[in-house]
């Protein structure tokens, strides 16, 4: 967990520079990795120069990536003995339950990546001249996350907001149902099910390929789309879990950008470099 580290790092990100801030800003996402990390290799990743790395390591004070490493060896150690004496074997793990359905949702979606109704997902998500991500309510906000996210893998993606926009972005279609080099990816589950119906049904009757990737509760999606990915969302939380819906999206950006790996690349680092340019990283 290295949460003391973390701590110690978070405190300092208001007295550094922006360079070093981002430097902060990747151990702490990645405290895990650091071990298997040197500071030519976090330099690389954060896109900053390796003196940067040691000034930064410095002033966070330690004697250079070898110091943070022993802190957080020592810190490991420290958590698993706290974590042993603290173990009873009468605490109930409430979330055992929990965690083996996840686990188990998690699992059956790694075995559908591998099959071929996933890679015709992805190959019509890769090959639309333009895609459309939609999502309602409460996946709204997972919807544009993804929309961003996809962006920096290809070109040509936009977030529709059917309420917002009314679908003016489709005005040029309406009328028109021969197919189109265009896709609709919609985030659906079942409370926002109408919305998603509606929206999804307009596009296929103007010949928009409509992907579909929604929770388990779904019962419309294989009438009206292409492609349909499914996420488990029955684990037994106080809410319907995203965290299977999650990992079909995150997964579907790593394989748009595989297919095209070299301008993928380039699209990462001209995005780099507009982020150094408004020094937000």
């Amino acid at each position: 967990m290295s949460a003391t580290t973390i701590r110690k790092l978070q405190s300092l990100i208001p007295e550094l520079t922006a360079t070093e801030a981002r430097i902060a800003h990747f151990i702490i996402a990645h405290i895990d990795q650091i071990p298997f990390e040197s500071g030519s290799s976090i330099a690389k990743r954060v896109a900053v120069s390796e003196i940067s790395v040691s000034r930064f390591l410095r002033r966070a004070g330690y004697k250079g990536i070898a110091g943070l490493k022993l802190e957080l060896k020592v810190e490991a150690v420290n958590e698993r003995h706290l974590a042993d004496d603290a173990r009873s074997p009468e605490t109930p793990d409430i979330y055992a339950e929990v965690r083996e359905n996840e686990i188990r949702s998690i699992e059956r979606l790694f075995v559908e990546f591998k099959n071929p109704p996933w890679r015709d997902l992805v190959a019509t998500a890769t090959m639309a001249e333009q895609v459309f991500v939609t999502g309602f309510q409460a996946l709204r906000g997972t919807a544009e996350d993804f929309s961003r996210r996809l962006a920096l893998a290809r070109d040509n993606v936009r977030f529709l907001s059917a309420h917002d926009d009314m679908l003016g972005e489709w005005l040029s279609f309406i009328g028109d149902s021969r197919p189109k080099p265009l896709a609709l990816i919609l985030i659906d589950g079942v409370p926002y099910a109408n919305d998603g119906l509606k929206v999804a049904q307009i596009a296929k009757e103007n010949g928009i390929k409509v992907i579909v990737i929604s929770d388990e509760f779904c019962d419309w999606a294989h009438d009206v789309a292409d492609h349909t990915m499914f996420a488990a969302s029955g684990s037994g939380l106080f809410i319907e879990s995203t965290v299977a819906l999650t990992l079909i999206l995150n997964v579907l950006v790593d394989a748009v950008a595989r297919t095209n790996s070299d301008a993928s690349a380039l699209r990462l680092d001209r995005w780099q470099i507009l982020m150094r340019r408004m020094n937000i990283f």
